[in-house]
């Protein structure tokens, strides 16, 4: 058997090893299955398992202290997440490194697939802002990332939702009443997380008070192309249509039409890398108050602030699962 100490532990030799001895001893059989575990886990694109996982269940007593939770978390999800063009995964072939350590070009491209496929939802977005808008942000509504898209296809025939209960009730006029008073002018600005270029999220704000549609992109290279200018000029016909119906079932003071309120980029830090546009989509529906930002934020900070936006979310009061709460501040106890 190959000396762990010095490149690692093969899980064959483990396994023989424990033929050998012919021990069925629990802490043995723990050792057995852990390392194993590590070769799926963290093989490092290689057939050993490096050391220092191996020597993470020497000591039997470290085994419960040791934060397993967040070394699943840290590879295998990653470590099954191979470049495009793999039918299928297969953990022993270790061709692939993991996905840390793929060049942004790799991430890129497993994005845009990503994307492609339907996955670029802004769930996180949606969570995020949830829990912002039950925060002291009484200025302004924030949109899911839902309804623009929902507008937009709208805009060229497709009716058809995924979620045909919530499309249903958006062309309902008792509805657009409710949105256009609620949604669109109760604050003085609107949020519309938009996903543009499949592949890029941007901030739209209707700031009825400058009456304007803000325009915030962390890609920008100093204008808007004209396709994401047309896309924002979709977005505001399909509220004008909105505020029409609504309108025509109001005898008193009507709403602003805002068919004729100008685009305007404003500008904003820039994004240093290709994956985190939707985390500077969030900053800006929470430092971006319509005239000014009201705290200075770039790439590195953005980086930082990935875990701190996961426990936000975790921790929400619009968040009800109060159990699994529980359950990690009890983990992060034994840390």
């Amino acid at each position: 058997m190959t000396n762990p100490h010095r490149v690692g532990l093969a899980s064959g030799g483990c396994r023989c090893m424990s033929r050998r001895r012919k021990s069925y001893d629990d802490d043995f059989v723990r050792r057995d299955v852990l390392v194993l575990m590590g070769t799926v886990l963290a093989p490092q694109s290689t057939k050993f398992v490096p050391y220092r996982y191996y020597k993470m269940v020497e000591d039997m007593n470290a085994i419960k202290s040791y934060n397993w939770n967040d070394f699943t978390l840290g590879y295998i999800y990653w470590e099954k997440l191979e470049p495009i063009g793999v039918d299928t995964f297969d953990p022993l072939s270790r061709e692939y490194p993991l996905m840390l350590n793929w060049p942004e070009t790799e991430g890129k491209k497993r994005d845009d697939y990503d994307n492609m496929h339907g996955r670029g939802t802004g769930n996180i977005i949606n969570a995020y802002s949830k829990h912002l808008q039950h925060r002291d942000f009484s200025d302004r509504y924030i949109s899911t990332t839902w309804f623009p898209k929902f507008k937009l296809n709208r805009a060229r025939g497709k009716t058809k939702s995924v979620n045909d209960i919530d499309s249903e009730n958006l062309t309902k006029k008792t509805k657009v009443l409710t949105r256009v008073m609620d949604e669109y002018f109760r604050r003085d600005k609107a949020y519309f997380p938009m996903y543009v270029n499949d592949n890029h999220w941007i901030t739209i704000v209707m700031h009825t008070v400058k009456e304007e549609f803000q325009v915030l992109d962390s890609n920008s290279k100093g204008a808007i192309s004209q396709r994401i200018r047309n896309m924002i000029a979709i977005l505001r016909a399909e509220i004008s249509k909105d505020i029409m119906k609504a309108n025509s079932t109001l005898e008193a003071k009507k709403i602003p039409d805002v068919s004729s309120w100008p685009i305007n980029e404003y500008k904003m830090p820039r994004q240093k890398d290709g994956v985190s546009c939707g985390i500077f989509v969030m900053w800006c529906i929470k430092y971006w108050d319509g005239d000014r930002w009201t705290y200075e934020f770039d790439q590195e900070e953005i980086n930082a602030s990935r875990p701190r936006i996961v426990a936000e979310i975790i921790f929400s009061e619009v968040n009800k699962l109060e159990k699994v709460k529980m359950k990690i501040v009890k983990i992060m106890e034994k840390e």
